[in-house]
């Protein structure tokens, strides 16, 4: 017997791709427009977050499939009636108000921001003058107390060794083994966690976490990398 998961994937799967069907279009989903701003702002996420050596082409792909998935399900949604589920309409109403609350902070920050960046820019600050106002921010409670916090953060980590590892997130273990199968195969673990990994962030990087020392991940992951061998792939 299918899951639920198994056959919303297969009902997701026959879904047809064309590029280019209009001017204004990146490509259709079942005929679908996803249009080419949806497309372009995506990808500009997307490669922020990889970093300049990861090539454009990649991350072009990566956006592509994530708004293929993203138009199947809502494709999915639609035709199975959900949009009129009380649930969805009491969510959905709790989003606009979100994102249109979330509008109105973002734009009076950036006219904060531009009126600032203006003012600094018409009331130049000497270096000297910078050091003194730090000087004297660190004589403050305030001051005094960042001060504390940075020092007992820093501390934590002292003498820790650092660990560059990679991960792909998956919603279960199932998956995660035919992850690890294909790995064992010579599978191209940067590729896969583009195609697979459910942490956004890290995906669009290959999985790629960055050089951090032991200590900040949890006490599980920190145990599991401190036994690998470089190269080496384990299940959390």
């Amino acid at each position: 017997m299918k899951s639920i998961s198994s056959r919303l994937a297969l009902a997701l799967i026959t879904g047809l791709v064309s590029l280019n069907v209009y001017a204004d279009t990146a490509f259709t989903v079942n005929g679908k427009p996803i249009s080419t701003e949806e497309f372009n702002f995506l990808v500009e996420q997307l490669q922020a977050q990889a970093g300049p050596k990861v090539p454009k082409t990649e991350i072009q792909e990566s956006a592509k499939q994530q708004l293929i998935r993203a138009k199947l399900v809502e494709t999915a949604a639609t035709a199975a009636g959900t949009a009129k589920s009380p649930d969805y309409i009491k969510e959905r109403a709790k989003l606009e108000t979100w994102h249109r609350v979330t509008l109105i902070f973002d734009r009076q920050n950036l006219l904060g921001s531009a009126y600032t960046q203006e003012w600094i820019r018409k009331n130049p600050v000497s270096p000297e003058e910078q050091k003194q106002e730090a000087e004297r921010y660190a004589a403050t409670p305030d001051g005094v107390k960042s001060k504390q916090a940075y020092d007992k953060k820093t501390k934590t980590y002292v003498g820790q060794k650092e660990y560059h590892i990679r991960h792909i997130v998956v919603k279960n273990e199932a998956e995660g083994k035919k992850i690890i199968e294909q790995l064992n195969s010579n599978g191209d673990f940067d590729k896969l966690a583009r195609q697979h990994s459910l942490d956004n962030a890290s995906a669009a990087s290959g999985g790629d976490l960055g050089w951090n020392p032991s200590g900040v991940w949890e006490k599980s992951l920190a145990d599991a990398v401190a036994k690998l061998s470089p190269g080496a792939v384990i299940k959390t």
